[in-house]
C-alpha cells in the first residue's frame, strides 16, 4: 500500500492519531516487546526480544504497517501491519491484521481498538471484505480485543489458516455501508 493511500486515511480519534509507521519508530517500537514470551504473543520470530530488524523484516511483508501516537504527550502508543503475504493461502478478499501491540505504559487507554478501527478502515480502503487476525489461546489481552472489536471466531477450519491458533474474522461492510455489526454480519 501506498504511503500516500495511508496517509489519506489518517484519522483523529480524540487526542490520538492514526499514522503511517515510519524508521523513527522502530527503537521505540522494539522497547515495549522485551522478552521471548512478549514477542510470541505478537509473532512466531524466534529472538530473545523485539529488534528494530524484526520490525522491518514485518513491514516490508505488510501492506500497511501504522502506529497510533497520543497528540497531547508527542509520542506512539501501538504498532500495527496487515498483511496479505504473511499466511499462505489467504484468499484475495481477506486481509490479515498482524503484530499489534501497545506501549505497555497506555495498556488502558484503549489504543487497541484505535488500531482495529484504523485497520477496518484500511480493509475497507482496500476492498477487502474480511479482515483477519490470529491469537494464540494464552494471549487473553487479544481474545477480550477480538471481542470486544466484533471479530467472529471461525469454529470451522479452514486449510489455508494455520494450527496452534485461535482465528477471528471481522466482515468489512462495503463502502456506503453502516458499519453497526451484531455477530459479525453487517446490519440492514
Amino acid at each position: 500500500m501506498s504511503t500516500s493511500c495511508l496517509e489519506t486515511a489518517e484519522r483523529k480519534s480524540s487526542a490520538f492519531l492514526a499514522r503511517p509507521f515510519a524508521p523513527r519508530d522502530a527503537e521505540l517500537v522494539s522497547s515495549w516487546v522485551s522478552t521471548r514470551e512478549a514477542l510470541h504473543l505478537v509473532s512466531s520470530d524466534d529472538a530473545d526480544r523485539l529488534t528494530p530488524d524484526i520490525l522491518f523484516a514485518w513491514t516490508q511483508k505488510a501492506c500497511a504497517a501504522f502506529v497510533v501516537a497520543d497528540q497531547e504527550r508527542s509520542s506512539i502508543t501501538g504498532f500495527c501491519t496487515m498483511s496479505v503475504d504473511e499466511l499462505p493461502g489467504i484468499p484475495p478478499s481477506y486481509i490479515e491484521l498482524c503484530h499489534l501491540i501497545v506501549n505497555p505504559r497506555f495498556r488502558y487507554f484503549f489504543v487497541g481498538p484505535r488500531l482495529c478501527q484504523h485497520a477496518k478502515h484500511l480493509a475497507r480502503m482496500l476492498n477487502k471484505r474480511y479482515l483477519l487476525g490470529r491469537v494464540l489461546p494464552s494471549n487473553r489481552y487479544a481474545l477480550l480485543l477480538a471481542r470486544r472489536e466484533r471479530f467472529v471466531e471461525l469454529t470451522h477450519p479452514k486449510p489455508w489458516l494455520l494450527e496452534g491458533f485461535r482465528w477471528f474474522r471481522f466482515r468489512v461492510p462495503p463502502s456506503g455501508r453502516s458499519a453497526t455489526y451484531d455477530q459479525g454480519v453487517p446490519s440492514r
